[in-house]
């Protein structure tokens, strides 16, 4: 059967085998042609692509450089503005460095022309206050001997020599020595009393018979005159046992005794 069955066919020609061939070859070119032109279409892709990516590239480093231009222009804007306040600090501050100098030459130009100003008042004022002195000192010498003699107390002149003693390399000063045989007052006199010149006053007698030996054997008291007294000094003066005068007017005085006067 099988036999039969290739008897029935009939064995290729050579022009089958070369038609075979053929279409073979032109089967082959067409796929050939085909792989060809997918390969060209996409090396064409590939070249766009990378074209493109060029483009980008390109595009990125202008960016790049445009923004690194940027943050130099930004960067020397900021230089200048900080070397601008720096400057302007050092303008303000050498303004305020004269400003405090041309305020320091005012200040001791005023203070110079106070002191000036104070010393020539003090120096008017000491003229004024030392006459003032010497006159209500002068007022007082009859005054003071009438009130003591009033008083009771045997006073029958006021001493006429110098007012001056020293003891111990030390100096004493009396604006008023009122006296007899047997006892002495020293006077202190002032314009204004006050109870520092009071304690000065109290500090000072204890060596009056030392500085002033012809009252070495007399009773020795103390008395502070005055045309006014301030912070309670004529109280304070009778509490320590000073005679207290006060000078109401050029004409009027009154003596004040103090309840146990101190004896030196």
């Amino acid at each position: 059967m099988k036999n039969k069955i290739s008897q029935e066919k009939e064995a290729p020609t050579w022009a089958d085998v070369v038609a075979g061939m053929r279409l073979t070859t032109e089967s082959v070119n067409r796929t050939v042609e085909s792989v060809n032109r997918t390969a060209e279409s996409l090396q064409r892709s590939i070249e766009e692509r990378k074209e493109l990516f060029r483009g980008w590239e390109l595009e990125r480093k202008q960016r790049a450089e445009e923004l690194k231009q940027r943050e130099a222009a930004w960067e020397a804007e900021r230089k200048q503005r900080a070397e601008e306040q720096k400057q302007r600090a050092e303008e303000q501050r050498q303004r305020e460095a004269k400003w405090e100098a041309e305020r320091k030459q005012r200040e001791a130009k005023w203070e110079a022309e106070r002191k000036q100003r104070e010393k020539e008042f003090n120096k008017i004022m000491g003229t004024f206050t030392s006459r003032w002195g010497r006159l209500v000192e002068e007022l007082c010498k009859p005054a003071a001997l009438k009130l003591f003699k009033d008083l009771g107390i045997g006073i029958r002149e006021v001493y006429k020599e110098a007012h001056k003693g020293s003891y111990r390399d030390s100096e004493m000063e009396i604006d008023i020595i009122l006296c007899d045989t047997t006892i002495a007052i020293a006077v202190e006199v002032k314009t204004t009393c006050k109870v520092e010149d009071v304690e000065y006053f109290l500090d000072k007698m204890p060596h009056f018979k030392e500085a002033f030996h012809p009252f070495a054997g007399c009773t020795v008291h103390g008395a502070m005159a005055a045309l006014k007294y301030d912070e309670g000094s004529d109280k304070f003066a009778r509490r320590n046992g000073l005679f207290v005068i006060h000078a109401d007017s050029e004409n009027s005085f009154r003596l004040e005794k103090p309840a146990q006067p101190t004896k030196y």
